[in-house]
């Protein structure tokens, strides 16, 4: 990954990153008929509507899934993993992940206490924060999300 500067009149220097290969991503779907989360055509008067609770067990069953589908992938397990950085739309979500994958609680990722649920954007902007201190060289880092539809996703990315 390049170097990057800061905008427009921001400082020019530019801020060192991590170099990083992206493994083979592993994807799936549910395909789920809108009956457990729903989000309407903008019509008046139309909500958002969602089963909590379904929602929160899928998305942490699924997630880990991914994530030891993207390790098994590469022949290694969670466990190998320096850190996993995954979808940040709730700090509940993201304890029950760690919990369920035994990881310590600074190899799970999570900056939400600070930027809340900033929805597909929660993965970038973790990585633009971690990314900037050292890793070290063929250490791997771990991604898993959920997203609309019920899709997920989980990769890998070595420290070159």
């Amino acid at each position: 990954m390049p170097s990057a500067a800061s905008g427009a009149g921001g400082d020019s220097a530019a801020t060192p990153r991590q170099q990083l290969r992206v493994k083979r991503p592993v994807l799936a779907a549910l395909g789920e008929s809108g009956e457990t989360l729903r989000v309407p055509n903008f019509a008046p008067g139309a909500c958002i509507t969602m089963d909590g609770p379904t929602v929160f067990v899928e998305a942490v069953k699924d997630m880990i899934l991914m994530l030891e589908h993207a390790c098994a992938e590469c022949g290694i397990t969670p466990d190998d993993l320096e850190l996993i950085v995954r979808h940040q739309a709730n700090q509940r979500i993201i304890n029950a992940v760690r919990q369920r994958v035994e990881a310590p609680k600074d190899k799970m990722y999570s900056n939400i206490e600070y930027s809340g649920n900033t929805s597909s954007s929660t993965i970038p902007l973790c990585l633009e924060e971690i990314l900037t201190q050292a890793h070290q060289k063929g250490s791997i880092i771990g991604l898993a999300a959920f997203g609309g539809g019920f899709t997920f996703a989980g990769a890998l990315l070595e420290v070159l």
